[in-house]
């Protein structure tokens, strides 16, 4: 499953947010709309039934009628321009009047809806009935004599259903609508959020490690708090490892120097011993004074590393000659080849070019077998350019790219291992920006190295 992005999390946690929050503020206002229409329809209640009562009613001497100045049909008309049902029994029991909803109800049904027990004042009820709510209020009917019955009337209670179907619509409008601006509020909000942070990346994708103490971010006056923490944070970072990379370059010094003088001692005292042996020895000791010489090159081509950063438009050398002293080291036993014209030049120093190509030829001419072949050949392309080196090996197909992991062992070598030799051809090719692979197939290895074309040659 692909990972959500920080905006897209943010976005949705959001638009949760504020879902919950308009259901709970609906559900709120629902609930202190119906509680507050209770009220005024219980109100109301009590107000009509007074009303009934003093102007379309006689309570006296032990019995209810209706007043003598109206008549039933008025009292009916009464009641059905309220939309009320009426009920009146007196204390015995005897039904009295009914009117709208208390003629269609069953003896089980009455008992249930009709309640008339004693009572000082008006009670008002909200009950069920057949899948309806009906608001009732029911009030005493008093004479000098004391109470000669009871009254109730009653209304059909939509407000419930009224409130959950004007919310439920509401939501329905709404919803969706809150979710797109939130949504699109949030993406932008996270967008200028994020914002430092994305220069923060672009800025570091851009910095040279070699060049890390001359970059620094710098804070626009009106930068956020937040905002100027993190570039001083950042800032602190690379103080810091520029710091690191000095005292390294420092001590690669050190140590080039370390090397470099015992062997230049050694070479020149190899020169003066050479001077007065006998020819054979004499020619044993200035081979050995020209390994030293080429061992403290290479040492100061790999120390070098460590210390410089390459220009890769203004190095370069030719391969041709390099490919040549190499060459001299192949043992007669394998057929060797080059294919490269005198004039093909790379962009790279012929220093690191030589410990480049020398390791690539010591591990062909390691790993080959009596009677096998070694092949360099240069090309150019408008592309780039490359040089690939083939040679039959002993080793296993599929070997892949971390052979140029530092001290790798093959899954065929037993014994033998590359120790950091393709390390270092991975290293100086990343420093000049080239690319370096490796493969073994159907008992062939090739190393390529690629790059960009320096200038037109072949």
């Amino acid at each position: 499953m692909r990972p959500r992005s920080i905006a897209t999390k943010f976005t949705l946690l959001v638009t949760i947010l504020v879902t919950v929050i308009v259901l709970a503020a609906s559900a709120g206002v629902g609930v202190m709309v119906y509680f507050q229409t209770e009220r005024e329809i219980q109100r109301q209640l009590s107000t009509e039934a007074t009303t009934i009562v003093e102007q379309y009613l006689q309570v006296s001497k032990g019995s209810v009628q209706l007043s003598s100045t109206v008549s039933g049909e008025a009292l009916a008309s009464a009641l059905r321009t309220l939309d009320l049902s009426l009920y009146i029994e007196n204390t015995q029991g005897a039904v009295l009047a009914t009117y709208g909803t208390y003629r269609d109800i069953t003896p089980e049904e009455q008992a249930q809806f009709i309640q008339t027990s004693p009572m000082e004042n008006g009670m008002y009820r909200d009950i069920s009935l057949r899948g309806n709510r009906y608001d009732t209020y029911t009030i005493p009917l008093r004479s000098s004599e004391g109470t000669v019955g009871y009254m109730q009337i009653s209304r059909l209670n939509n407000v419930l259903p009224l409130i959950t179907r004007t919310l439920g619509s509401t939501l329905l409008f709404i919803l969706p609508l809150v979710w797109i601006v939130a949504a699109a509020t949030t993406r932008m909000l996270s967008a200028a959020i994020l914002d430092p942070l994305s220069r923060l990346v672009a800025f570091m994708d851009q910095i040279e490690v070699e060049h890390v103490s001359s970059h620094t971010l710098t804070l626009p006056p009106f930068a956020d708090r937040e905002v100027r923490v993190l570039v001083i944070a950042f800032n602190a970072l690379l103080t810091r490892v520029h710091e690191t990379i000095t005292r390294e370059r420092e001590a690669a010094e050190n140590i080039s120097h370390e090397l470099k003088t015992p062997l230049t001692r050694i070479a020149s005292s190899l020169g003066v011993a050479a001077q007065g042996a006998p020819p054979a020895t004499a020619r044993a000791i200035r081979a050995v004074t020209r390994d030293i010489v080429q061992l403290g090159s290479q040492a100061d081509a790999i120390l070098d590393l460590a210390i410089t950063h390459p220009s890769t438009t203004q190095m370069s050398c030719l391969l041709s000659p390099v490919i040549a002293e190499l060459s001299i080291s192949i043992p007669p036993d394998i057929t060797y080849h080059a294919h490269l014209s005198k004039n093909f030049r790379i962009p790279m120093t012929s220093e690191h070019a030589r410990v480049v190509w020398q390791n690539i030829f010591e591990n062909a001419i390691k790993y080959n077998h009596h009677g096998g072949t070694l092949t360099i050949t240069a090309k150019v392309s408008g592309s780039g350019w490359s040089v690939t080196t083939t040679n039959t090996t002993q080793e296993r197909d599929g070997e892949d790219g971390t052979v140029f992991d530092r001290w790798w062992r093959g899954a065929s070598s037993s014994v033998r291992g590359r120790g950091i030799g393709m390390a270092l051809i991975r290293d100086i090719c990343h420093i000049y920006h080239l690319t370096a692979t490796f493969s073994i197939k159907n008992g062939i290895a090739t190393t390529v190295v690629a790059g960009p074309s320096l200038q037109p040659s072949s």
